[in-house]
């Protein structure tokens, strides 16, 4: 990482721990140029003032789902939702059959499950869930995030 992504990183989580709205926060992704994330997070704080029975998105658990974004913002972007709990959740496919579903808590704290496809020379998926702090649940997914189908 040069100087300056590393700046941009550190600006934003400045940014990112001072926000006071969901649009603030909204505005620190779309400082990291991730726009098509911005846009859905958008739409999925605005979608409870639309359908009654929607839950209308924790804003602590949004403050964590973009700090694990400033992990590596070069990732794969993840799916993106909220549960009925107000907690937002990221998943992504793995190819050629898998997945990765996280879930962020307002303390920062991570629920993950994945189901990662076994190597050529293997017959079953290997699995793994937990729970852990941002940066840990970064560190378990990271390797297989590079089998995150992209579309």
């Amino acid at each position: 990482m040069t100087t300056e992504p590393r700046q941009l990183a550190a600006d934003c989580r400045v940014a990112l721990e001072a926000a006071q709205t969901r649009e603030e926060i909204v505005a620190v992704v779309c400082q990291l140029g991730l726009d098509q994330i911005a846009a859905r997070i958008n739409f999925l704080i605005d979608l409870p003032l639309e359908e009654a029975d929607e839950a209308t998105m924790d804003i602590e658990s949004l403050r964590s789902a973009i700090k694990f974004l400033l992990c590596d913002p070069g990732m794969p972007h993840p799916g993106i939702g909220v549960g009925p709990d107000g907690n937002v959740g990221f998943d992504w496919c793995l190819q050629p059959t898998g997945l990765i579903a996280l879930s962020f808590q307002s303390t920062d704290l991570v629920n993950y499950a994945a189901i990662v496809p076994a190597r050529a020379d293997q017959e079953d998926h290997h699995r793994f869930s937990g729970s852990a702090g941002i940066e840990d649940t970064f560190e378990r997914i990271a390797p297989v995030l590079s089998q995150a189908v992209v579309g």
